[in-house]
């Protein structure tokens, strides 16, 4: 999914210097983290009994456009926005490929 995300974060920060490598790397690190956050609140959930999975989604999604924003250019809010415009831009085009890829193979087979 970071594949499409960094294209996504390339195009929309297209003023920056930065080569789709270090776009990659950017996001490994970011959305590792979200993975850490997401988890956290899952596991916090299961041993609490409370229903914390929609405000923990909210609080990764939030973090890993923050992080984006904040590699480029500190912290504008705009960049935060491009972030999570990115983002979700990048899941959405995941998403459409990947079903895409699934009808295709299950109409050739």
């Amino acid at each position: 999914m970071s594949l499409f995300i960094a294209i996504w974060v390339k195009v929309l920060f297209k003023k920056q210097q930065y080569n789709y490598f270090e776009i990659i790397i950017l996001l490994c690190f970011i959305m590792g983290i979200g993975m850490l956050i997401f988890a956290f609140f899952g596991v916090t959930e299961s041993i609490l009994n409370l229903s914390m999975n929609g405000f923990g989604s909210l609080f990764g999604v939030f973090y890993i456009s923050w992080g984006i924003g904040q590699f480029f250019e500190g912290n504008k809010l705009k960049n935060t926005f491009k972030g999570l415009f990115s983002y979700f831009l990048g899941l959405f085009t995941f998403a459409v490929l990947t079903l895409t890829g699934g009808f295709l193979s299950d109409k050739i087979i």
